[in-house]
């Protein structure tokens, strides 16, 4: 159906041209003097000739506030160019994402929220992530999804039945949202909030050389990647194996597990392969080179608007006797509240060195002896404080949107890696010459405070940032935009391109696909022809 429609103030009204209209477009070009306002009003006025709105459905692992902002931009850019666009979770009290984008939870009652694990939250200040880390959450989504397959069947069949025109799922843990894409009319898309994970690109056939690339878990002790050592190929080996295996066994029994009252024999490993197509929030300036196709979009190079500061903050970093400020943030998941005693005593006795900076602290941990050039808040605008004028340094964990907001902001960082695949992506900002790294297992206060001192004094670190900021902007169409086209493209041809579009590596076996019948056949033919003489 197609809707007349127009932006105003981010929400959707309808529009129309009134006949009496007597700008002629000569006069129209004369006002529009600044290029992007023209290209805005221009898709506003296409969109309200009659482009066609589709419903679009993302789905996010359970709580999955985190993932969800991470597609974010993009839903928005979809919302302007007039598509309805919808949130799906498996929510266990939050009330909402409060992100102007349609909400369709189901909230799943009488059951703890798998990924509220204390254990977890107390282990990240000390444990080594591995590939079998990632066996855990994938159980969690599944042991969420029997909740609402057990409790809420009416409602997973609700959102299954709606006529969504395409379905974007999270490439992570969102196992209720395969089952609904599964069962769903709608293709499907992969999202990722990370770069495509190795399972994943095996299973699409995208031809990447995983020994060539960072390990997505690289260690706390050796955070290096040097592709001419032999070590470093065998432990990416090792890594890419361990992965795709437990990816496609234990991981996937879980899934299929859960799913198995409406869909039999799942196959995460199928599910990826027959994607439409698959999008991936990493930089391609901030990653290495790698192999892609027609299959794989990558739109993360795009930078979010911020604000002024006002109020205490504005004050306090605007304090005349600063050299400047240092912003501290770990993101939703690292509980400062639980951290070990000796961690925080060791960044205490760090930072109250720091007088001639201002610190502002993301914290929600208890009282610590600070002096009044430290500020602690619950809650921050990151964004807009890293984009202040006298911002210095980012201390953080190594989320992606983290580092991609430091990139936009031109702020060097300092990374104390927790998990997952923070290690690499501190790896990312270093081998880019704007970050270093704090190892959490043994950090020294004389060391961070060394190294703090090193990054602001040194200008290597923001030349460096500035400079791969600048390829950010160097691109003939915004990264959104032409993400936002490819997703338009999608919905063109109803939610999937022509076959000759896919990659075709994903019909072979995996025998196939990497030459191992070759491999095999050489040898044995050449002993075969040296026998017979």
């Amino acid at each position: 159906m197609s809707r007349n429609i127009s932006i105003i103030g981010g929400r959707l009204k309808p529009f129309q041209l009134s006949e009496n209209d007597s700008i002629g477009c000569q006069e129209l070009l004369v006002r529009l003097s600044k290029p992007m306002i023209f290209i805005n009003i221009g898709l506003a006025v296409f969109i309200s000739l009659g482009i066609q709105a589709s419903e679009i459905l993302l789905g996010v692992m359970p709580q999955g506030k985190s993932h969800a902002g991470s597609f974010m931009p993009l839903l928005h850019e979809l919302i302007q160019q007039g598509h309805n666009v919808t949130i799906y979770m498996d929510n266990y009290g939050m009330n909402t994402l409060g992100v102007r984008v349609n909400e369709w939870f189901i909230n799943v009652t009488d059951h703890k929220d798998p990924y509220n694990d204390t254990d977890f939250s107390r282990g990240i200040w000390k444990n080594r992530f591995t590939f079998i880390s990632q066996v855990k959450p994938f159980y969690y989504g599944a042991l969420s999804c029997k909740n609402v397959l057990n409790d809420h069947r009416t409602d997973f069949e609700r959102l299954v039945n709606y006529p969504w025109d395409l379905i974007l799922t999270d490439s992570l843990f969102a196992v209720c949202a395969y089952g609904i894409a599964e069962l769903s009319h709608a293709h499907h898309i992969v999202m990722h909030s990370t770069d495509v994970e190795s399972g994943y690109g095996t299973s699409k056939g995208y031809a990447r050389n995983y020994l060539m690339m960072p390990r997505y878990f690289l260690e706390f002790d050796y955070a290096d990647v040097d592709i001419t050592h032999f070590n470093d190929r065998f432990w990416s080996a090792y890594e890419w194996f361990g992965t795709w295996m437990t990816f496609a066994t234990v991981s996937n029994s879980h899934m299929r597990n859960a799913l198995s009252p409406v869909i039999s024999n799942f196959d995460i490993s199928k599910y990826y392969a027959e994607s439409s197509m698959s999008f991936t929030d990493m930089p391609l300036h901030l990653y290495v080179p790698m192999a892609t196709n027609n299959e794989l979009f990558i739109y993360g190079a795009y930078c979010r608007s911020y604000r002024s500061l006002s109020g205490e903050i504005a004050t306090f970093v605007d304090d005349h006797q600063s050299k400047g400020t240092i912003l501290i943030a770990f993101g939703t998941i690292v509980d400062w509240s639980i951290a070990p005693n000796e961690k925080l005593n060791t960044f205490i006795e760090a930072l109250n060195q720091l007088t001639d900076y201002r610190i502002i602290w993301a914290f929600n941990g208890k009282e610590l002896p600070i002096k009044k050039h430290i500020k602690f808040v619950k809650w921050l605008p990151q964004n807009d404080i890293l984009n202040h004028k006298r911002t210095k340094l980012f201390i953080t964990h190594g989320g992606l949107k983290s580092i991609k907001e430091a990139t936009c902001a031109t702020v060097p960082m300092l990374i104390m890696p927790m998990f997952a695949e923070q290690v690499r992506n501190s790896w990312l900002t270093r081998h880019h010459g704007f970050g270093k790294m704090i190892n959490k297992v043994n950090f020294t206060s004389a060391s961070l405070v060394e190294s703090i001192r090193e990054m602001i004094t040194n200008p290597d670190y923001k030349n460096n940032v500035k400079r791969l900021r600048r390829f950010y902007d160097d691109t003939p169409i915004p990264a959104l935009k032409e993400a936002a086209f490819k997703i338009n493209r999608l919905l063109k041809y109803g939610g999937r391109m022509p076959d000759y579009f896919y990659t075709r590596s994903t019909k072979l076996s995996f025998f196939t696909f990497l030459n191992i019948d070759l491999l095999v056949l050489f040898p044995a033919l050449l002993i075969f022809l040296l026998s017979i003489r």
